[in-house]
This record gives C-alpha cells, structure tokens and sequence, in this order.
C-alpha cells in the first residue's frame, strides 16, 4: 500500500493500532469521519491487519444511514467485507418498505436479494 493515498487521520489509525495496539475512533465521527473509517477499513484490507478492517467493518455497519446502502454494499463487495456486507442486508431486510431501499432494490443482485428473502 502506498500510504501518500490515504488521509493522515487514516493512515495515523493504523500506525497507532500497529504500534500501540488501540484503536483511536474519534477521527471517525464529524464530516469527514465515515470517509476516514472507509479509508482505514481500504488501508488494513491491503496491509492484512484484521482487526483493524474488522473494526471499520463494525464501525461503518452501525454508523450507516439508509441513503448510504448501495455505497456501503459496492465498498464491502470492493474489499470483500463480508461483516459490513451482512449488516448492510439485515438493514435492508428491515427497512424494505422504505422509499430509500426501494430505490436500491432494482441495482441489488440476485444473490443479495436472496440472503435479504431467506431472512
């Protein structure tokens, strides 16, 4: 990974876990903050550190909003971020009603519009 591709805030949460072994949240939250948490869940996908691209996974799973499925679903199909994945399509399954989901259904695929039905 060349980390001149990352935020500063990203790439200082994946030194701070490396060498101190925390996770520093606080940069996830404000304008930037999803944005920042997408960056490190991309930079601990490609350096292979998992907790910290399960974290991000988490992170982004509880923070989403509705509008924000279909972007969270590319990212998580893009990383192969199978928790963000399935916390993605537990919202859609619950919120299937909604003007925000039934705008998305027809660009889920058949596979996700499966897992969504079995649930």
């Amino acid at each position: 990974a060349h980390f001149l591709e990352f935020s500063g805030g990203a790439v200082e949460v994946m030194l701070r876990y490396v060498y101190a072994g925390t996770v520093d949240d606080s940069v996830f939250e404000g304008d930037q903050g999803r944005g920042i948490c997408v960056e490190v869940l991309e930079l601990a996908h490609q350096v292979d550190i998992p907790y910290l691209f399960e974290y991000a996974q988490q992170w982004l799973a509880n923070a989403q909003e509705l509008e924000d499925l279909g972007e969270m679903l590319d990212i998580a199909a893009l990383h192969e971020a199978k928790i963000l994945e399935s916390a993605c399509l537990v919202l859609i399954g619950a919120h299937r009603d909604t003007p925000e989901v039934q705008a998305l259904w027809p660009n889920l695929s058949e596979q996700h519009r499966e897992a969504i039905m079995l649930r």
